[in-house]
């Protein structure tokens, strides 16, 4: 038993001295930038980050829909070690800033305007005019800061455009809250040779289905004014060419050759994403030997009175037929959701229901007496007595791992703003989820096969789910996606520490709920017609 009590000091140990790893990791790029709050032209608050230089320069970042500023701390750290005045902001109802998207948001001048506000708080904190300032812009940012320019309204000293959201190809747009063609919109008809005047760097790879190589092509020959640079990257997806040493490196030299300022690559950098993948790896790795341990030392911790000897067949069978009206509520509930007038998370709903809906059917089928054991044994009561100390300590552990990733600049997880009501929705609907698969083992599965079958059909989704997206051609969605299955694997690790010191498996649930909303759904977009 020693033995073991000491195995379990150095997993913890080895947990802790993660934390700092990772904490120091994540914040070493935004040391030194502070955090400012300006409205907006509707009064609504934002939140930007922002480093004094000592060049003379600025840089002007404008993110992607969907994403926050933690996902431009490579960027930001090259900018500010080449000596640049930097500003990033995020864009409304996204990490730190409140407010909502218009749905219309394509053909309107919606998010052109947050740029431009932007752009005016930048030069006024900084003092420097416009012409010395250059504007990095990123997917649906890069959109309206060519919408901003076709009115003339900017002359920066430079413009980036990395994997600019503008479909000029005519190619199919999965972007359901949009019903138009941007060949359609006026003032992307407008744009030539004139939009800048001053040189202009296009950033894009050759496997994103966002902004494609032949979308890039396009765009160029119309903007094309003797000053424009191509650069096109091998390989990436959309929704990491931010996070992504290589464009921070190309985009960071090019505005350094501009300026006459030397630079050189950070070869270290290239590192930064293998390792975060690494250690969130990690992370769930230690989480489950620690699980294992305490199952290990305790011998009561999953001793059960058998109410049924063996699972039956036809429990695995009707556990798959499930899926039909799980199926159902996916189509359904986006649909009409969308109808109603409130602000809603609408490009998360679909990914929302496909790993939610399975749980709430299997709680309907047991609470209506459709299942083989009574709602009775579903509900049922933990034995023992709470350890409420390790819980707590287990608890302040994982919300630790949370806090400090997010106040150091991993992720935003506690951008709650506008979005409170959401999260907490999400919150219960997810460990219903959670509450219902874990009941279900309890009372059906006594083996371990019996247990990865009934798990591997209720989580199924979390496989299928980034299979569907890459046959639609949505590699970067389906990229995301596959982290999903890591924070699942966590959020059951947790599960499995909360259940070897006997707490309510309602609480349990609740936590497991709170925490894989957090980490799956931190950058949603609110939206409202």
């Amino acid at each position: 038993m020693d033995k073991h009590i000491k195995f379990k000091t150095v997993i913890v140990c080895a947990l802790i001295l993660f934390l700092i790893a990772w904490c120091g990791m994540c914040s070493m790029p935004f040391i030194s930038f502070k955090s400012l709050y300006f409205q907006n032209l509707d009064n609504v608050r934002l939140r930007a980050r922002y480093n004094q230089g000592d060049n003379g320069k600025g840089v002007l970042v404008v993110g992607d829909m969907s994403h926050d500023i933690s996902e431009l701390k490579l960027l930001a750290g090259e900018l500010k070690k080449s000596g640049y005045t930097v500003f990033l902001f995020d864009l409304p109802s996204q990490g730190g800033s409140l407010g909502s998207v218009q749905y219309r948001y394509k053909t309107s001048n919606y998010i052109a305007e947050q740029f431009y506000c932007a752009l005016v708080i930048f030069a006024q904190e900084s003092g420097l005019n416009i012409s010395d300032i250059h504007i990095v812009s990123y997917g649906e940012g890069a959109r309206a800061v060519l919408q901003t320019a076709c009115f003339g309204y900017i002359s920066p000293s430079s413009v980036t455009l990395v994997g600019p959201a503008v479909n000029l190809s005519d190619r199919t747009d999965f972007d359901i809250i949009n019903f138009t063609l941007d060949s359609a919109i006026e003032w992307i008809g407008e744009l030539d040779g004139e939009t800048f005047a001053c040189p202009v760097h296009m950033v894009y790879t050759s496997t994103d289905e966002i902004s494609t190589v032949k979308d890039n092509e396009l765009l160029s020959d119309k903007i094309d004014n003797g000053l424009l640079t191509k650069t096109c990257i091998k390989l990436g997806f959309h929704s990491m060419l931010m996070t992504s040493a290589a464009v921070s490196m190309k985009v960071c030299g090019y505005l350094c050759s501009l300026d006459g300022i030397p630079f050189a690559e950070q070869k270290a950098l290239y590192t930064y994403v293998p390792a975060q993948i690494a250690c969130a790896l990690l992370f769930v790795y230690l989480l489950y030997k620690y699980s294992d341990q305490l199952r290990y030392s305790d011998r009561f911790t999953y001793e059960r009175v058998p109410r049924i000897p063996e699972m039956p067949k036809k429990h695995l069978i009707k556990k798959l037929l499930y899926w039909i009206p799980a199926a159902m509520i996916t189509v359904l509930v986006p649909c009409g959701l969308y109808y109603l007038p409130i602000s809603m998370p609408y490009k998360s709903i679909i990914p929302i229901m496909v790993l939610s809906s399975y749980g709430l059917i299997l709680s309907g089928v047991y609470f209506f007496g459709g299942a083989e054991a009574p709602r009775e044994e579903f509900v049922m009561a933990q034995s023992g007595k709470t350890n409420k100390r390790a819980a707590a300590l287990t608890l302040c552990l994982v919300t630790a791992f949370i806090a400090l990733t997010s106040f150091t600049g991993s992720r935003n997880l506690f951008g709650f703003g506008s979005k409170w009501h959401w999260q907490t929705a999400l919150t219960v609907i997810f460990a219903i989820g959670f509450y219902a698969d874990r009941s279900d083992r309890k009372l059906t599965a006594f083996t371990m096969k019996e247990n990865i079958c009934s798990f591997a059909i209720g989580y199924a989704s979390f496989v299928v789910l980034p299979l569907v997206l890459a046959a639609l051609g949505l590699f970067s969605s389906a990229v995301s996606a596959l982290g999903y299955i890591v924070i699942l694997c966590g959020t059951v690790m947790l599960g499995n520490i909360l259940d070897t010191f006997k707490t309510s498996p309602v609480f349990t649930a609740a936590v497991q709920g709170f925490i894989f909303q957090l980490a799956a759904f931190p950058n949603m977009t609110m939206f409202k017609a």
